[in-house]
């Protein structure tokens, strides 16, 4: 699997492997944001920390034998400076159940060595906790809720 530095050359063809999550409504209530891929890409998605700065914000793309297979936002050093923290991570649809969360996973774990790994899951994904428990992120280190939603913090050490 080959993962590359997402540019804005990039944008559209993320942006439909983003907008091809239909399951973000069902699980947030939100719908995909338009123009969510350039916004990122162009500015970065900056954690809501004192300092943040884009220069720790990446968005990557996954390939495999040429085909884009999905991409990650990731910002290292939140929710501390030994933490990459997975903003996000979507798989086109066409390549899903594949195997390709785990690979890109591992891939991120070769690319950001020595790093522990955290990840926010919406409490309402049941297909996300399970995938996010079975790639080894199994501390719970926050629980956030603010009425009818809620988020896991989980965390992986390596």
């Amino acid at each position: 699997m080959e993962c590359v530095e997402g540019t804005l050359e990039m944008v559209d063809s993320l942006q439909l492997i983003y907008e091809s999550w239909t399951e973000k409504e069902k699980v947030t209530g939100m719908k995909c944001e338009d123009n969510y891929m350039l916004k990122s890409i162009k500015y970065g998605d900056l954690p809501p920390v004192e300092g943040a700065s884009k220069k720790n914000h990446h968005v990557l793309a996954y390939y495999d034998n040429m085909n884009l297979i999905g991409f990650t936002d990731i910002y290292v050093g939140y929710p501390d400076k030994s933490c990459l923290w997975i903003g996000l991570m979507v798989i086109d649809k066409k390549y899903r159940q594949q195997g390709y969360g785990s690979k890109i996973i591992d891939t991120l774990i070769k690319k950001f060595p020595n790093l522990s790994y955290g990840i926010g899951v919406d409490t309402k994904n049941l297909i996300g906790v399970k995938f996010w428990h079975k790639q080894g992120f199994r501390d719970l280190f926050s629980v956030h809720i603010d009425g009818t939603f809620g988020v896991l913090g989980l965390k992986k050490t390596v």
